[in-house]
């Protein structure tokens, strides 16, 4: 049955609860200790997609795992940015939210996963990441559609594939830009009690319902 043709026809009261009957997840690590997070399944086939955007000057946040791991040999430089001086595998130590941290027109491709929800003004992120890619770069950005809350760092917001996109038209010129939101009803509910992507099949994990979509990705071409 395709999403959204018709609930199922379950009597009220007996619908089996099974090991969902819970406060707790599963897991306190969304996942990660069980293997690999449901929501990462969506970011890192994303990634893969449109691996080969990810060449040149590459810069990410926190550390660049996912440029090495995605752009290979395309990679010339990999840079890494946070505002954590403490941080060790970080190349660059500023906060995007100011317009002085990163250099302008610099980069081929800007690799943005899961952190616009942290900060209060996504819009000065988007705007600042934007102005640091070359003509012709490529911001590869993911959000939270739908995750538990973390208060570390402050969480702000959830998106839809419509904010994401109005945020993107609103801050950028760009030239190109393909917004897409991934998820389902099973994959939504094995994202909120932690379970590993391992635990679904390819075919929940694959299955597209608008309704109910875990992350919104955005490929951001610079004219």
């Amino acid at each position: 049955m395709e999403p959204g043709k018709r609930p199922l026809d379950i009597p009220l009261g007996s619908v089996d609860w099974g090991t969902l009957r819970n406060q707790e997840p599963v897991s306190n690590r969304w996942g990660f200790d069980r293997g690999q997070p449901v929501d990462r399944y969506y970011i890192e086939n994303f990634l893969e997609r449109h691996s080969t955007s990810i060449r040149g000057r590459c810069l990410e946040v926190m550390n660049a795992d996912y440029t090495h791991r995605f752009g290979r040999e395309r990679v010339a430089q990999a840079d890494a940015i946070d505002i954590n001086p403490d941080n060790p595998r970080a190349t660059i130590v500023g906060d995007l939210l100011d317009p002085a941290t990163l250099p302008a027109a610099t980069y081929d491709c800007f690799i943005l996963t899961q952190m616009l929800q942290v900060v209060f003004q996504p819009e000065i992120v988007v705007r600042n990441c934007y102005a640091s890619l070359r003509p012709g770069g490529t911001l590869l950005v993911t959000v939270p559609c739908m995750c538990r809350y973390s208060p570390h760092p402050v969480d702000y917001w959830r998106f839809t594939g419509a904010s994401l996109a109005r945020l993107i038209e609103e801050n950028t010129d760009c030239e190109n830009l393909e917004v897409e939101v991934h998820g389902n009803l099973v994959a939504s509910i094995a994202f909120l009690v932690a379970m590993a992507s391992s635990e679904l099949t390819p075919g929940e994990l694959d299955l597209k319902d608008d309704r109910f979509p875990i992350v919104a990705t955005a490929l951001v071409r610079k004219r």
